[in-house]
C-alpha cells in the first residue's frame, strides 16, 4: 500500500516539526514483513522497480495507528557499499507514515512517549 513517510529521527534525535514538514514525504510502498530465519519484524519503503526509497528499518514496531496512518519505531540501518559483507551503520527511526492526501500530524512530545497525547500540528498537503 502507498505512504508518505516522514523521517522523525536525525543522527539519533527527534527532529524539529517544521524541519520534519521542510523536508517532506517519501512516497513508496510500505512492506511490513518478519525477516528471513527469525520473527524480527522489519519496514521497508520500496519503489515501484524493488529498491528502497528510505533504508531498511529492522526490529520495526508500529507504535500507533489509526484512521490517517501509523507510526513505527525500529533500528534504521544503512548499508556501507554493494556487497553482502559491505559495513554498516544502525541508529534508531521513527517514521510517520500518511496515506496520501492525509495532513500530516506532527506532535513532537508524542514522538517520544507515544501514550502521551499533547497539542498536534495539523499540514495539509
Amino acid at each position: 500500500m502507498q505512504f508518505d513517510v516522514y523521517r522523525l529521527i536525525d543522527s539519533g534525535g527527534l527532529m524539529d516539526p517544521v524541519e520534519v514538514l521542510k523536508i517532506g514525504p517519501a512516497r513508496g510502498e510500505l512492506v511490513l514483513s518478519k525477516r528471513r530465519g527469525d520473527s524480527t519484524l522489519m519496514a521497508q519503503l520500496m519503489k515501484p522497480d524493488g529498491s528502497y526509497v528510505l533504508p531498511v528499518m529492522i526490529y520495526a514496531q508500529v507504535i500507533k495507528i489509526d484512521e490517517k496512518g501509523m507510526l513505527i519505531e525500529g533500528t534504521q540501518v544503512i548499508q556501507r557499499g554493494d556487497s553482502l559483507k559491505a559495513r554498516s551503520t544502525s541508529a534508531r527511526q521513527r517514521w510517520l507514515c500518511k496515506f496520501p492526501g492525509q495532513p500530516a500530524v506532527l506532535a513532537p512530545r508524542t514522538w517520544a512517549s507515544p501514550y502521551i497525547e499533547q497539542t498536534e500540528i495539523y499540514i495539509n498537503q
